[in-house]
């Protein structure tokens, strides 16, 4: 009884091919990963960035002396810096690297600080702005 010998040769080239396929798409695959990933936290920071804005604005919109307390948890590849150039400003930081500006339509007194980590902020209206103080 003779068999065919093709499958002997055909199988290890399939098999072969396949994990050709499968080698070249792994880098493209983990490279995609890894963008959404960093894509998740820019939003992250992106997101504590207007959660801090709402709170200003809030803050900004009511009578003088009005004292609003919230807490802030930056993420740890990030900060916030508030209050730099005019004063209108909220730059978002992650990893050292700049991501975005969030202007506001108030003036944060006391000029930039910087915002990392977990914190109990004090925002309040100021004579001329806002002012944020960490608890």
């Amino acid at each position: 009884m003779k068999g065919s010998r093709e499958g002997v040769i055909s199988m290890p080239v399939k098999l072969m091919v396949s994990f050709l396929i499968i080698a070249l798409m792994v880098p493209v695959i983990t490279a995609t990963v890894e963008s959404v990933q960093n894509g998740m936290d820019d939003r992250g920071m992106m997101d504590v960035a207007e959660q801090l804005r709402s709170s200003m604005s809030k803050v900004s919109s009511r009578n003088s002396g009005f004292i609003l307390q919230m807490e802030l948890d930056v993420p740890d590849s990030g900060h916030l810096v508030i209050g730099e150039g005019s004063g209108r400003t909220i730059s978002v930081y992650k990893d050292e690297q700049h991501i975005s500006d969030l202007v506001t339509d108030f003036v944060v007194e006391g000029g930039p600080k910087i915002l990392y980590g977990n914190m109990l902020l004090q925002i309040s209206n100021g004579e001329y702005g806002i002012i944020v103080r960490e608890l």
